[in-house]
C-alpha cells in the first residue's frame, strides 16, 4: 500500500544520494591526480618521483593525501558495496533495482579511482570493490569491460588474507 510506496521511493532516493556522493568523490579524486600529475610533470619530466604505465596509472612512491572529509564519504559508500549488491540482485522494485546497479558501478569507479591514484590508505577501498568484481566477472552477463577492470586491480589481491575466516 501507501507505506510501500513511501519505503520504495525512500530508499530509490537513498541510492540516489548514494550515487551522487560517490561522483562527487571521483570527480574530487580525479582533480587531485590532474593536479599531482600536472606538478611532476612541470617539476622533473623524467622525475623518479612518477611513472605512467601503460593504464595511465599514476605510479607514486609517497601516497597521495586527500581531505579527511572525502576520506569518510569513500569509506561509508565503499561500507555499502555488499548491501547495495543485495539490493540490486533482490526482489525490489526494478526502478530500485536499477539505480541500486548504476550507483554500485559508481562506487566501483571511485573505489578504482582511489586506487590507482595510490591515496592514502587506498587498500582500504577494494576489500568489497574485489570480491563484487569478481561476482560480476563469472556472471553469464558480463562484459569485457568488467574483466578489464578487475584485470586492473589485479595487485590488490595480494592485499586480501584468504587464511582469515571473516
Amino acid at each position: 500500500g501507501k507505506y510501500e510506496q513511501m519505503n520504495e521511493e525512500s530508499a530509490s532516493q537513498s541510492v540516489l544520494y548514494l550515487r551522487c556522493c560517490a561522483y562527487l568523490v571521483e570527480a574530487y579524486l580525479q582533480g587531485l591526480i590532474e593536479r599531482t600529475t600536472h606538478k611532476r610533470k612541470s617539476r622533473n619530466k623524467y622525475s623518479n618521483n612518477m611513472t605512467i604505465d601503460s593504464e595511465n596509472e599514476i605510479n607514486l612512491q609517497t601516497a597521495v593525501p586527500i581531505i579527511d572529509e572525502a576520506y569518510q564519504v569513500a569509506e561509508i559508500l565503499h561500507s555499502t558495496l555488499f548491501p547495495l549488491h543485495q539490493l540490486s540482485t533482490a526482489d525490489p522494485p526494478l526502478k530500485t533495482r536499477k539505480q541500486s546497479k548504476q550507483t554500485l558501478s559508481s562506487i566501483f569507479a571511485m573505489c578504482e579511482t582511489y586506487w590507482h591514484g595510490h591515496f592514502e590508505d587506498r587498500e582500504q577501498f577494494v576489500t568489497q570493490l574485489i570480491p563484487l568484481l569478481l561476482i560480476k566477472c563469472l556472471d553469464v552477463t558480463a562484459q569485457k569491460a568488467d574483466i578489464k577492470r578487475l584485470h586492473s586491480i589485479r595487485d590488490a589481491l595480494n592485499l586480501l588474507d584468504f587464511e582469515d575466516e571473516e
